[in-house]
C-alpha cells in the first residue's frame, strides 16, 4: 500500500473510534511496524522478559527509532517481576 492509502485507512478508522490499536508482526521480521510509525500517536513494544531476548529488544528499539518513533513504551509478558526483554510491536492512534 502507498503512504497515501495507509494514511487514508488509518484516518478513516481513527475517525470512528476513541482508540485504534494496530498490532503488527515482530518489527525484526517485518517492516510493517516501522512503516506505520508516522501514522500513530504511541508505539508499544511487546516483549518477553527473558534475558536472551535483550539483543532483539535493542535491535527493535533501533528499528523503531530510525522510523522516527517519538517514544517507545514497553509491555512485558511471560516474565517475573523485575525482568525485561523484546519481540513485538503495536501502535495506537487516538481518534
Amino acid at each position: 500500500a502507498t503512504s497515501n492509502q495507509i494514511n487514508a485507512l488509518v484516518s478513516s478508522m481513527a475517525a470512528n473510534a476513541d482508540v485504534l490499536v494496530i498490532d503488527t508482526m515482530a518489527c525484526l521480521s517485518s517492516s510493517d511496524a516501522a512503516r506505520l510509525v508516522p501514522y500513530v500517536d504511541e508505539v508499544f513494544l511487546v516483549t518477553t522478559a527473558k534475558p536472551p531476548n535483550m539483543r532483539n529488544v535493542a535491535a527493535a528499539i533501533d528499528v523503531l527509532t530510525l522510523a522516527s518513533a517519538a517514544s517507545i513504551k514497553f509491555i512485558v509478558t511471560k516474565g517475573s517481576r523485575g525482568e525485561e526483554a523484546g519481540r513485538h510491536s503495536s501502535g495506537a492512534r487516538h481518534g
